[in-house]
């Protein structure tokens, strides 16, 4: 903030407001808009496994029984995943249920969508690698969610974000690592081309939206392998085990919090 005391009325020169403006103000709200639309197609669809994730961690908490969950979303939007989880297990007349929820994104207009329950939820506008770096809440949540995000970073990046999350987990705390994933000996270009059939195929979208789509994958995601993210959770001190992969890109981690050496268990295996 600028130190420097107002000016004068007699020094303030009025302008006529810019056009331009509100121009892109509009713009940007029509470009979201679109987008908002295009995620919540894929995701009501399941072309990126978000309702198989949804299920997955549903019955995972359920076994846990009775327990307050402080949670961590990580790149959380309209919360939909974590608000769709704790319904279900509502449902179900668990006893598990979200005593205090912190949802973090960049987008300011994705988190003023969020659903999660206002009594106990904390949003906060922040990209991601800067609030791990600047937090220090270390050892203060029972389950931190990061589904389909770390994709976004290269293989250090995702090392160091992953450690970052253990350290904020209590022992015994549960990591959900959701994301894309490259094949073992793949490289980019020949995953681009495994996926793009696929992607093309997405149901409820124009041929634009499925453009769009595909120009956001192709500029922007780098996945790893499942050896690789599985073994990034390994060494931040995590239990792993595969939730769930599909038979074509999307994979689900569980890591648990242990000071223990850990091995990769395969508990389930999943096709959609």
């Amino acid at each position: 903030m600028s130190a420097n005391p107002p000016a004068p009325p007699s020094a303030v020169v009025s302008s006529p407001p810019d056009p331009s403006r509100s121009l892109r103000h509009v713009d940007s709200a029509r470009i979201f808009q679109e987008s908002w639309h295009v995620y919540r197609t894929v995701l009501e669809n399941n072309e990126l496994a978000h309702l198989t994730t949804i299920d997955s961690i549903a019955r995972d908490l359920a076994v846990v029984g009775s327990c307050s969950t402080r949670l961590l979303d990580l790149g959380c939007g309209d919360g939909a995943i974590v608000s769709a989880v704790f319904d279900k297990l509502k449902a179900q007349s668990s006893d598990v249920r979200l005593e205090k929820y912190t949802g973090v994104d960049a987008s300011r207009a994705a988190l003023d969508l969020n659903t999660v329950d206002a009594g106990c939820r904390d949003l906060i506008e922040a990209e991601l690698q800067s609030f791990l770096a600047t937090t220090s809440d270390r050892c203060s949540h029972d389950v931190v969610l990061a589904n389909l995000i770390l994709h976004h970073f290269d293989p250090e990046g995702k090392r160091r974000i992953v450690r970052q999350i253990s350290d904020r987990l209590v022992d015994g705390g549960t990591f959900y690592y959701g994301d894309v994933y490259a094949l073992e000996g793949e490289d980019r270009d020949a995953m681009l081309r495994r996926w793009k059939p696929r992607i093309d195929e997405f149901k409820g979208l124009t041929p634009d939206e499925v453009a769009s789509v595909w120009e956001h994958i192709a500029e922007k995601d780098f996945p790893s392998t499942v050896r690789f993210m599985a073994e990034a959770m390994q060494q931040a001190g995590l239990h792993v085990e595969v939730l769930f992969t599909d038979e074509f890109y999307v994979t689900l981690l569980k890591g648990t919090k242990t000071t223990e050496t850990t091995e990769t268990t395969e508990t389930t295996e999943t096709t959609i």
